[in-house]
């Protein structure tokens, strides 16, 4: 899990597993920490004095274009009366990204269409967004999509992977690479990964809705039909894939340790993984299932239940 990173333009997983060792050296590494350093100096100042009042001009001064310094890029501001400033990052003399910015808090979606516009006229796929308390990129040649990816920078800096990410693509130094910026190619390569899961998980998904139909009937040779058997297994198979997505999307509570470490399917990853005859793993689909339709509110923890039958006892 990459915390602090959401939307869909950047594959979580890839950036975990697979790019990290496809595009090796290419990353920042052996800067990672200094620039870590730099950036959380770089927010303490900007969270310590700014907030929900801040304009969008005092976004721009004051956290847009001191993080565009700390990565690295070169800012040419374009300035408009009466409308926020915008600026052209170049990384070694070349343009490389658009930025712009909303007030403190700011909803991005609203600044999609400035966005792309400023990037096709600027001639540069890349807007980068800041609201203050997160970054958004978006795609200015791919508008069909409307994809996007949001770092939120309190997160962002905290979490290993996800600052790792955010340094290795972002920095000015990304963009000079020989042959594609490293962000295009993070874009392509999550590509190429999502759809080496789909293929896995379509194989995968009929694997297991054999392999429990078969276990169903030989459980209950007397009670269950064919037929039954296979509906029961459809809903398990739905209800697992139903908490990997909202695993994967943040949809759940994983900032709370007891429901991170006993009511997540990653926490029982490890188990099923290695060895051979888990055990508890049934019983504790059973108690995700439960929370997952009756919710809870113990303590700081809060549960909504999720709407529909699907976990329905």
């Amino acid at each position: 899990m990459l915390h602090g990173l959401s939307g869909s333009l950047l594959s979580r997983d890839a950036l975990r597993v697979s790019i990290p060792q496809l595009l090796r050296g290419l990353l920042g590494e052996e800067t990672l920490e200094d620039g870590r350093r730099r950036l959380r100096d770089w927010h303490r100042e900007t969270a310590a004095t700014l907030g929900p009042t801040a304009s969008a001009r005092t976004v721009f001064d004051r956290v847009a274009q001191p993080l565009t310094q700390v990565l690295g890029f070169d800012a040419a501001v374009h300035q408009r009366p009466g409308r926020a400033p915008h600026a052209v990052l170049s990384a070694g003399g070349r343009d490389a990204a658009v930025l712009l910015v909303t007030a403190w808090g700011g909803d991005a979606t609203a600044a999609w269409r400035e966005a792309v516009r400023h990037g096709i006229g600027h001639g540069v796929r890349w807007c980068l967004c800041v609201n203050g308390p997160a970054l958004r990129i978006f795609d200015a040649v791919r508008v069909y999509s409307r994809r996007y990816a949001e770092f939120a920078f309190a997160r962002t800096i905290a979490e290993d992977d996800t600052c790792a990410a955010f340094w290795g693509l972002l920095r000015a130094a990304g963009f000079l690479t020989p042959g594609p910026p490293l962000l295009d190619r993070a874009v392509e390569l999550g590509e190429q990964h999502r759809a080496a899961v789909g293929d896995s998980l379509r194989d995968g998904v009929h694997e297991a809705l054999a392999r429990l139909a078969h276990a169903f009937v030989r459980a209950h040779r007397r009670r269950a039909s064919p037929a039954a058997a296979l509906d029961e297994s459809l809903i398990v198979i739905y209800r697992i894939l139903f908490l990997l997505f909202a695993e994967a999307r943040d949809l759940v509570p994983h900032w709370h340790a007891t429901y991170r470490n006993a009511y997540t399917l990653e926490a029982m990853r490890p188990a099923i993984e290695g060895r051979a005859r888990p055990r508890g793993i049934w019983e504790g689909l059973q108690a995700i299932a439960r929370l997952a339709h009756r919710g809870c509110r113990a303590g700081s923890l809060r549960v909504p239940p999720f709407n529909g039958r699907l976990f329905s006892p």
